[in-house]
């Protein structure tokens, strides 16, 4: 299993939330963690709360899909690839959704993935090779901070903004982070996780304290749930006040528990 590949085809880049490896073929994964009810219109997947319309995420899943496959012929592979939507928050809803979507639910993965586990596929060499290749192909995004507008932590907006729409409008729920404007639900935890990693990439020289993601979130969590959350992501260095984290980007594991 790969995660967050991206690679170029002639002067673009694509993004691979997930790939994966069997038999003769390569899976490729659009990962969405979209919570409440949605419905299937038009091709297009609307909220029922808030009636705003989303980008269908199967028509990503699909250049991902043709452009992966290109690149395994011009390599010499003969691997078929194929992709797969997963919506990996049990709150979420799709009314309306036709039959033959490429869409997975949480509550069809456990029995998908114990299929998958069943294929009699052999893996090899040229998996192997594949592996490598795609690891030694994978693009990281650049960022040009001398093309970033000149900002400072004390003047940025401070707040719970939306993984789905990007708005402020959002409250805490219990063990969830609830979106007013668009309906869209978060894990509390995820979401932690999430900001933290947002920070450090606003301000990579700094370090990223329990406290300092409190300030960044405008105190909607106490300092302790934040540090707990935390820990079981990143690496602590200190176990003073003056403990900070190392922060990797986080990006959901598909398993057979999430999966």
């Amino acid at each position: 299993m790969l995660r967050d590949v991206r690679l170029r085809l002639d002067a673009n880049f694509f993004q691979i939330d997930a790939l994966l490896l069997t038999g003769k073929q390569v899976i490729v994964f659009e990962v969405k963690n979209w919570g409440g009810a949605f419905e299937y219109a038009d091709g297009q997947i609307v909220s029922k709360k808030s009636g705003k319309p989303y980008k269908n995420p199967r028509e990503q899943l699909n250049r991902c899909v043709v452009n992966l496959q290109y690149l395994l012929k011009t390599w010499g592979f003969d691997f078929e690839v194929v992709g797969r939507v997963v919506f990996i928050d049990p709150t979420f809803y799709l009314y309306n959704a036709p039959i033959g979507l490429p869409f997975l639910f949480v509550p069809e993965l456990n029995e998908w993935v114990k299929a998958l586990n069943r294929f009699d596929g052999w893996i090899g060499e040229s998996h192997r090779r594949l592996g490598e290749l795609l690891v030694a192909r994978h693009c990281p995004a650049k960022v040009d901070y001398d093309l970033l507008p000149v900002y400072t932590f004390k003047k940025l907006k401070k707040g719970m903004d939306c993984q789905n729409c990007g708005g402020f409008g959002t409250r805490v729920a219990g063990q969830r982070v609830r979106c007013l404007e668009c309906g869209c639900e978060e894990r509390a935890e995820t979401a932690i996780v999430r900001w933290a990693v947002e920070l450090q990439l606003l301000f990579p020289k700094v370090k990223v304290t329990s406290r300092l993601v409190g300030d960044f979130c405008d105190n909607q969590f106490e300092v302790r749930r934040i540090q707990r959350s935390l820990r079981k992501h990143f690496e602590q260095m200190g176990t003073t006040k003056g403990a900070y984290f190392i922060i990797r980007p986080f990006a959901p594991k598909i398993t057979s528990e999430m999966v």
